[in-house]
């Protein structure tokens, strides 16, 4: 006796087909589409990419099985009558991410002129939610507390070495420890580190079990130079520094220093070698919660507790204005990106 497939056998077969738009790099939605394949965001995903041409042969497509469908854009404003021609309202759902790189904002405004309902969204940890209101006021709320997460797998595409000055703002031995961290966590992009240590620790510094390339050391007999040092610094435009508060109080002079550096991003480790990229809300945040760990003991400072008090009361009545203010600076900084920046 012949019996015919029921209906939803054949939806369960044919599956949804879900365009995803490489908003981020490449190995970044390479690992994405992995994510979309082991996970239940959409029904046996049929997923086509839309990537840009000059990225459509990266290498990261290739570890794909198997590969996805592609269709590719030049990039700028010819992008949004490309992605249109594709017939996006086909489609059951659309994938985008929000990793934090600013080269891709174009194709993140893409995704809200495509009229399909279903967007799920990928953070730069490959965390997923997807897009409502209020999910992205969550996002956004997160995002400027704490922060572009370090990713321990980093999937960031370019191939440039990112060039890392650590700053000897705590003991030898913290210091030899975090740099294999960083190493083990792949928080920076194949990185070439550089000690800027005391002169006295320079030949003190052990790496001969180091697993690693060891770093270059830089080298300064005190503060007192700090004029010459700054300007040396600022001139190898170093891409990030990395600062140590450990609670150690002896290197104040240099934590405050490493503000000043210029880098474009700043990683902070504490002594429990928990480490976060610098916003002023997450440093804020930070020094909170060491003034609230202090707060029975003796080391807690008056002034301490009295800044403490303050800011619990005056929070909840500044909040709404300065999300306000934010969510509409964040805007409108990527309406201006998006007209003014030559890439998509």
């Amino acid at each position: 006796m012949n019996v015919s497939p029921r209906e939803d056998d054949f939806e369960e077969s044919v599956g949804e087909q879900v365009l995803v738009l490489q908003s981020a790099p490449p190995r970044l939605v390479a690992e994405g589409v992995r994510r979309l394949r082991a996970r239940t965001f959409f029904r046996s995903p049929q997923i086509t990419v839309f990537a840009r041409q000059d990225e459509i042969r990266h290498p990261a497509w290739q570890t794909l099985d198997p590969p996805p469908r592609f269709l590719s854009h030049r990039g700028g404003r010819a992008a949004l009558a490309q992605l249109l021609r594709s017939r996006p309202q086909d489609y059951d759902g659309l994938v985008l991410f929000f990793s934090g790189d600013p080269s891709y904002h174009k194709i993140k405004a893409l995704a809200f002129v495509c009229g399909l309902r279903r967007i799920l969204v990928f953070k730069e940890d490959l965390d997923g939610f997807f897009f409502s209101v209020g999910g992205l006021l969550r996002f956004l709320a997160l995002r400027l507390r704490h922060g572009v997460k370090p990713m321990e797998n980093s999937a960031d595409a370019a191939i440039v070495p990112e060039r890392v000055l650590v700053l000897q703002s705590a003991a030898l031995a913290v210091i030899e420890r975090a740099l294999t961290l960083i190493h083990k966590r792949g928080i920076f992009r194949d990185p070439q580190m550089s000690l800027f240590l005391r002169e006295g620790d320079r030949y003190r510094a052990n790496f001969a079990d180091y697993a690693y390339e060891p770093p270059q050391v830089l080298s300064h007999t005190g503060m007192g130079n700090t004029w010459s040092h700054w300007r040396a610094i600022r001139r190898a435009r170093y891409d990030a520094v990395v600062l140590f508060l450990t609670g150690d109080p002896s290197f104040w002079k240099i934590k405050v220093f490493a503000f000043l550096c210029g880098a474009k991003r700043l990683l902070i480790f504490n002594e429990h070698y928990d480490c976060f990229f610098y916003t002023p809300t997450g440093l804020i945040s930070f020094l909170m919660k060491r003034w609230r760990q202090r707060a029975g003991t003796v080391e807690a400072a008056p002034h301490a507790m009295v800044i403490h008090a303050l800011i619990r009361v005056a929070r909840p009545l500044l909040y709404p204005f300065r999300f306000a203010y934010l969510l509409l600076f964040y805007w409108t900084l990527e309406l201006r990106r998006f007209w003014r920046s030559p890439k998509g």
